[in-house]
């Protein structure tokens, strides 16, 4: 739902650092001694900015829920992550504003996490194919993956799917499931991302409508994780803040260990 779409990656309802390729390694959301954080929120327009707030909200952490031309100005060191939920307007930000994309690299590169859901994973992204265009380095670069999206798909957008998943790289973040493992996942629209240096932890596996450009993304990554300098990054194409809050809050607690 995003980069185009009403609430994400395209809709409403996305120079690379230290690409972590490691799965299980990585220290997990169990590491985390689940102390209140101060966390921003990118206010996309996104019906799951709403929902985003509400998980962090009562999980006891402070949220500053922040408009994105103010994201420059009032991201700071005492946050510590830097959640970017979905819509057309917060990857057009990311195209037009320079200084919005320096902020949240320097954010991350100093150790501050990164959650991008939909939009905001195309936002992390590197390189963008729209349409079928190619446009190298046209977003932020916090992790070396190419994020594709088809404006056909935001025919989901208000109409989300629960699409099946299927695990690739066995993760914390998705604790107790094994490569090959289903996941049945909330789709509205999102990217697909294909790497070569990256966790890819998720996979599409099944096509989207027929009818829809693109469709073909079986096989495709659908969320990745990785290392930005200092700081964790997680890319998801799905929406687990709907229906999924553990999978939301196992993001969180890999991100900012």
């Amino acid at each position: 739902d995003d980069a185009t779409g009403d609430d994400d990656a395209t809709g409403d309802d996305d120079s690379t650092g230290d690409d972590d390729s490691t799965g299980d390694d990585d220290s997990t959301g169990d590491d985390d001694d689940g102390s209140p954080m101060d966390v921003a929120v990118v206010d996309t327009g996104s019906s799951g900015v709403d929902e985003i707030v509400d998980i962090l909200t009562l999980e006891g952490h402070t949220v500053d829920l922040m408009d994105l031309a103010d994201v420059p100005a009032l991201l700071g060191p005492g946050h510590r992550l830097l959640v970017y939920p979905g819509s057309a307007d917060g990857v057009l930000a990311v195209l037009s504003q320079p200084t919005l994309k320096t902020a949240i690299r320097d954010f991350v590169d100093a150790g501050g996490g990164y959650i991008g859901v939909c939009g905001g994973s195309i936002v992390g992204a590197d390189d963008l194919v729209y349409n079928g265009l190619g446009v190298p380095g046209a977003m932020i670069g916090l992790l070396d993956v190419e994020a594709t999206w088809y404006q056909d798909w935001s025919a989901y957008i208000g109409n989300m799917a629960q699409l099946q998943f299927e695990i690739d790289t066995p993760h914390a973040i998705f604790a107790g499931l094994s490569a090959g493992d289903p996941y049945p996942g909330d789709y509205a629209g999102g990217p697909t991302f294909d790497t070569v240096t990256v966790d890819v932890l998720l996979r599409y596996d099944q096509d989207l409508d027929p009818s829809v450009a693109g469709y073909a993304v079986s096989g495709d990554g659908a969320v990745v994780a990785g290392q930005y300098g200092a700081g964790r990054v997680v890319l998801s194409a799905i929406h687990p803040e709907y229906n999924d809050e553990a999978l939301f809050l196992s993001y969180v607690d890999w991100t900012c260990p």
